[in-house]
């Protein structure tokens, strides 16, 4: 970060809750995700229930709306704000600023 103030410049950081209903699968995801077998074996890598979440259940994806949200649970907006929280606190630390939430509409 020195190196960067010593230009006088700043770093900005913008942090994100995640992919929510914004989620865009690829081609090549799609399909592996559509696959019986490969959606089974591409879950640890591809959780879309982890992924695709939204503020009420059944919303759908906004770029493909066959795929449905799950919603978010009280305990996972918990867990946000604290990750929001530490990771503002972190980056502050490390020099960087400003650090802001982005808020998503379509999340």
């Amino acid at each position: 970060m020195d190196q960067l103030h010593a230009y006088d410049a700043k770093l900005f950081l913008q942090i994100s809750a995640g992919w929510g209903r914004s989620f865009v699968l690829g081609g090549i995801f799609q399909k592996a995700i559509d696959n019986k077998v490969l959606g089974i074996l591409g879950k640890p890598l591809l959780n879309m229930e982890s992924i695709m979440v939204a503020p009420d259940a059944g919303e759908p994806n906004a770029w493909l709306p066959q795929y449905k949200c799950r919603q978010i649970t009280r305990e996972e907006i918990k867990e946000f704000v604290e990750a929001y929280a530490q990771t503002a606190l972190l980056a502050k630390n490390a020099g960087i600023a400003p650090c802001a939430p982005a808020l998503c509409r379509r999340w």
